[in-house]
């Protein structure tokens, strides 16, 4: 099923938590699977696992290539657990990236005060995108995304599952 089918200039935010493997495998899926391509990319993580950005970075970078895409990738630092300030820096990169760009926000690997702070932010000023990549087995999926089964595996977009039918 395509999540998208039209070709948007693209802002993709990626807040990343614990799992390296589940952020970088949640932006495959949305390549694979809809027609968006970014632009820009931004990895907002928190304090704790600021370490991981270099491993991100060319992660994200070597995704791209297979693509044939080159995009720029940036990165934020926020503090640990502090769904406020979560909410404020989030919320503002969403409202500077929407002047330029239609934004797709991956939640699939961020912490919940990351989440709950950027959803509660983004309220009124709406990302276009709200990927989330479930998979239903927590057994051998720290590789990469194509050599997990894909019965495993389910891209949701949840601006798009949840937007209410005309009437």
């Amino acid at each position: 099923m395509k999540v998208v089918s039209i070709r948007e200039l693209l802002a993709y935010i990626a807040l990343h938590g614990r799992s390296a493997w589940a952020s970088l495998n949640a932006y495959y899926a949305v390549l694979e699977e809809s027609e968006l391509r970014p632009e820009v990319i931004w990895i907002v993580t928190e304090s704790t696992f600021e370490s991981q950005l270099p491993v991100l970075q060319e992660g994200f970078e070597v995704i791209s290539i297979g693509f044939d895409l080159k995009p720029k990738v940036k990165s934020l630092v926020l503090p640990e657990g502090d769904i406020v300030e979560a909410g404020l820096e989030i919320g503002g990169l969403v409202e500077s990236m929407k002047k330029d760009y239609r934004v797709a926000l991956d939640i699939t690997s961020a912490r919940k005060p990351v989440v709950a702070g950027a959803l509660l932010a983004t309220a009124d000023n709406k990302p276009d995108h709200i990927f989330y990549l479930m998979i239903d087995t927590l057994e051998d999926v720290s590789k990469p995304y194509p050599m997990i089964p894909r019965q495993h595996q389910r891209l949701h977009d949840l601006r798009q599952e949840t937007r209410s039918p005309p009437r």
